[in-house]
């Protein structure tokens, strides 16, 4: 019974003691770290093996987080789609041949054909060059198109390849 009261006021102590020197103590805790990288990574294997639950719900609540893969996935595509949508907005928000103007199937065509050796040379640019790109062409280079007339264009200029072309007058 005594020893019971002995460690509730070392428990006491030891959390008074730990605020009033929090930052000494973080302090010595990362320079044992910096000096002993073996031991905390023997450390580590053993908390992993022993406690492989906890791992994988940590695991799973960093993945969910503002900062895990997922979040970054979401911000990636909501950058990409804002940018899409600045492209589509300066090229006039709809389809030049026949007003289609739902965003989702709008595609931004070369005027002159040759899309597919403009990707070929632009296959290394990052996102944000290729907008640049787009960007400093409009009305030149690039127009609106909606996927179906899109696809007639390329149809018709025959920019589709022939393969593609015959397996398409089947379904006509």
């Amino acid at each position: 019974m005594d020893y019971n009261i002995c460690m509730s006021d070392r428990k006491k102590y030891d959390k008074k003691y730990y605020a009033l020197h929090k930052e000494r103590l973080k302090e010595k805790a990362y320079e044992w770290k910096k000096k002993n990288p073996e031991k905390v990574k023997a450390i580590k294997r053993k908390y992993v093996k022993n406690h492989p639950e906890q791992v994988k719900k940590w695991q799973q609540n960093y993945l969910n987080s503002e900062y895990g893969r997922n979040a970054s996935l979401k911000r990636q595509r909501n950058y990409d789609n804002r940018k899409r949508q600045e492209l589509i907005n300066k090229l006039g928000s709809k389809c030049i041949k026949c007003g289609f103007d739902d965003w989702r199937a709008l595609q931004i065509d070369h005027i002159n054909g040759g899309g597919t050796q403009d990707n070929k040379t632009m296959r290394n640019f990052s996102p944000l060059q290729r907008h640049k790109e787009v960007m400093e062409n409009i009305g030149t280079k690039y127009q609106l198109l909606c996927a179906n007339c899109n696809w007639i264009k390329r149809y018709e200029q025959r920019e589709v390849r022939l393969r593609k072309a015959l397996e398409i007058n089947q379904f006509v």
